[in-house]
């Protein structure tokens, strides 16, 4: 990556240096590839896509808080810590059925080279599900209403995005936001993808 911002030319370069694991380095400037656009577009916007959906998902809890719900739930012998553990797990196959959807959706429509990189979408995958899902939970918990997670996932999402390059590429940033984008999540999801 760090090559490709300091515009070095395309060749490829396999290093082993004895590890167990075989790393491969390819520089991406100066290579004809046909979809990097809609590469960088889908997990941008996938990103982008599953922040709000775990947020708004989230807020179900501030619904079961108003209603009662959450009360009677509690009177069972579900805790507060599987309660909780149930909603991430529901957010995270909410969120993997999201980006599996986009993703497939991607390859069919803009010719997204997804079945070569099968493995590593999944990490990716699993790993920015399981942070957003997290993430939506926190948003839910500092909220005291539906309406004022709305207000506060909406802000926070946006300006999350923003700077962590689902919007905007950050390799086309000034240095200091891009250096700022290494402390949201969001941007190595989008390295990642």
């Amino acid at each position: 990556f760090q090559a490709q911002r300091a515009g070095a030319t395309s060749q490829n370069t396999t290093t082993s240096n004895g590890s167990l694991v075989n790393i491969k380095v390819t520089d991406i400037v100066g290579q004809n590839k046909k979809n990097s656009v809609a590469a960088l577009y889908a997990a941008g916007i996938g990103v982008m896509f599953l922040l709000f959906t775990a947020s708004n998902a989230g807020g179900a809890l501030l619904d079961e808080i108003e209603s009662g719900t959450l009360d009677r739930i509690l009177s069972t012998r579900v805790t507060m810590t599987q309660l909780l553990l149930g909603k991430l797990a529901y957010l995270w196959t909410l969120g993997m059925l999201q980006l599996i959807v986009m993703f497939v959706w991607g390859a069919l429509a803009f010719k997204l080279d997804l079945m070569h990189h099968l493995g590593g979408f999944l990490i990716m995958a699993l790993a920015t599900t399981f942070c957003t899902s997290a993430f939506g939970l926190f948003l839910a918990s500092l909220s005291r209403t539906r309406a004022q997670l709305g207000a506060i996932s909406t802000l926070i999402v946006l300006s999350v995005s923003a700077l962590g390059g689902s919007m905007f590429p950050r390799f086309l940033m000034p240095e200091a936001m891009q250096k700022a984008g290494l402390i949201l999540f969001n941007s190595w999801a989008i390295e990642g993808f």
